[in-house]
């Protein structure tokens, strides 16, 4: 990246009937206008320039770009002028030095004006190329123009000093939008990144650059704006006087994940300079970071004991509502319509979004399967081919088109396709009490044994049951289930307080205390948007994450009732049942 030169300015002096200033050359007058006796007074005007190093960073009003190899001059009055001059080491009238080059450029013999208005005006402006100095200094095809003041208005008097201070106002070519520190990660070009949880104003500065990269600050530098497309999550301060480059951005509503936002940030020259104003889009994206906001909604729910939460075809939430006898849903603001299960005292327990656009689910008690359309219109039921009094509990989409469901009281693992034909498989050994069942890693179905066995049970979409993996705490009383981000299977041990993980490579299993609550009872489990493992403490009504590394975090006193099944919605939030509620996390 170039070296960014700070400021656009030109410092100039009149100095009238003075001598030829050390032998530096003048600039070559024009013709006089016909003059008279008013103005038969001669003055000197003294141009004196700086152009700074490419290193060098300055502030100051009197600097323009270090890019600046030449100056057009047009003067139009009682004489006019029409020269260009280099600004380069080696032009007439400058030299070099540490600081940059400094030129002094003189026009000798102007008339003085014959009051004191001004009697001239100046065009002036600046240009990265020059050719054919010092005999005949010219603006080659190509220049790029940096600089300049259409309409600098000036008077001579005879026998006095005259000076002025003349601004040119940057040219920009193109702008920057340069953020402050590292909550915005990513860059202009291929858009930035920005927390969900952004709990502080981001600085931001909009610069205009010049044609050969410079930036233009200070005097005669551009205006510049900056807007949101989205001011509800993310909005923009205007600048204080003090610091006209420098905007803030907040977030002031936490906005779905994944939110993308579009700042147009512009740079309009000031009017003496010409150019035209260039704006840029800048795309801001919000990350899947999880904030611990908590919003519970209870309108629209008529039962109570609610229990498992799934995604829907459709891009809301859907719940079983175990006591109510209902299938429920929910939107992403929050809206619940719960539609009545025609089987009484059915006790609707699992639920999973069906490869038919169908929501389906279980009934505990009814010992049947739903499913649910959509637009809540039709519930069908299945019962042929399940065994009475099997308690269906947790069902999942499986990898081959099918539901599966795990049968509680049947310890069995059972396969229902889309037009309702039930197959039940052999029977786990033991008292298993398998409970919940999800797609996981190699195309089979991972599923929990709750009691008895104490294990995590596999199975493959043959109906061929693969290895129980038993190596947990005594009567951990795994129950949630969940395909972790780390591409291994993660499980809830209610009765022992732990997070367990089995490794899929390896074969082994892993777990992971630190929970603080008295019972905190983990039950429900979800892969999270932000790379975490999310659930549920049932008794200690809290919501808590876990790294794939095994690190607890908890986030208390936020609930009014207690957390049972959870699941990352469609819009990178979590959403969760309590008893009597349904929760969102953000």
């Amino acid at each position: 990246m170039k070296e960014r030169i700070l400021g656009v300015a030109l410092a100039a002096a009149m100095l009238a009937g003075c001598g030829n200033g050390g032998g530096l050359s003048p600039l070559a007058p024009q013709a006089p206008a016909a003059a008279s006796a008013h103005h038969a007074g001669k003055g000197k005007l003294v141009l004196r320039i700086h152009v700074p190093k490419k290193k060098r960073t300055r502030h100051g009003a009197h600097y323009i770009s270090a890019a600046t190899q030449a100056m057009t001059i047009a003067i139009v009055g009682l004489q006019d002028v029409n020269e260009t001059v280099g600004l380069t080491p080696t032009a007439t009238g400058c030299q070099s030095s540490l600081a940059g080059t400094f030129c002094t450029l003189e026009i000798a013999n102007l008339p003085s004006c014959p009051s004191s208005s001004n009697c001239y005006s100046a065009t002036l402006a600046t240009y990265d190329a020059v050719t054919g100095c010092p005999s005949a200094c010219a603006i080659p095809s190509g220049a790029q123009e940096l600089s300049g003041n259409q309409d600098v208005n000036f008077t001579v008097a005879a026998g006095a000093s005259n000076q002025i201070d003349i601004t040119l106002d940057g040219i920009p070519a193109s702008l920057a939008f340069l953020p402050a520190g590292s909550a915005l990660s990513g860059n202009a070009s291929t858009g930035f990144t920005v927390s969900k949880c952004l709990s502080s104003a981001v600085k931001v500065q909009v610069l205009g650059v010049d044609a050969d990269g410079n930036f233009i600050l200070g005097a005669g530098a551009p205006t510049v704006a900056l807007t949101s497309n989205d001011t509800a999550h993310l909005a923009v301060a205007t600048p204080p006087p003090s610091a006209p480059n420098t905007f803030a951005i907040s977030r002031p509503n936490i906005p779905p994940a994944k939110t993308a936002v579009v700042l147009t940030a512009s740079v309009t020259p000031l009017s003496g300079g010409g150019g035209s104003a260039v704006s840029s889009p800048v795309n801001v994206t919000f990350n899947s970071d999880i904030c611990g906001v908590v919003t519970e909604f209870t309108a629209g729910i008529t039962g109570s004991m609610l229990n498992r939460i799934a995604v829907g075809p459709d891009g809301n939430l859907w719940f079983t509502d175990r006591d109510g006898d209902q299938i429920g849903k929910v939107t992403t603001q929050g809206t619940i319509t719960e539609y009545s299960v025609p089987t009484a005292n059915s006790s609707p327990s699992g639920i999973a979004a069906g490869p038919d656009g169908n929501v389906w689910f279980t009934e505990c008690n009814g010992t049947k399967i739903g499913k649910i359309g959509t637009n809540g219109s039709v519930i069908t039921e299945y019962s042929t081919g399940i065994t009475a009094d099997s308690s269906p509990a947790g069902i999942t989409a499986g990898p081959d088109g099918n539901l599966w469901f795990a049968e509680l009281s049947n310890d069995r693992i059972a396969r229902i396709t889309t037009g309702g034909s039930v197959t039940e498989y052999a029977e786990l050994p033991g008292d298993s009490l398998p409970a919940n069942i999800v797609t996981g890693p190699g195309g089979n179905l991972w599923f929990t044994e709750l009691v008895g066995a104490d294990a995590i049970g596999q199975i493959g979409t043959s109906g061929v049951y693969g290895n129980e993996y038993a190596s947990l705490s005594s009567t951990s009383s795994p129950q949630g289930i969940a395909y972790g981000p780390d591409g291994n299977v993660w499980f809830t041990e209610a009765a022992v307080a732990k997070i367990g993980r089995f490794n899929v490579a390896t074969g082994t299993v892993s777990e992971f205390g630190g929970l603080t609550g008295v019972y905190p009872r983990p039950v429900g489990i979800t892969s999270g948007p932000d790379g975490n493992v999310w659930f549920t403490e049932c008794q200690s009504q809290t919501i808590a994450k876990i790294t794939t590394s095994g690190t607890v975090t908890e986030y208390p006193g936020l609930l009014t009732g207690s957390p049972s099944y959870i699941v990352t919605g469609p819009d990178g939030n979590l959403w969760f049942t309590e008893f009597y509620a349904i929760g969102r996390m953000q």
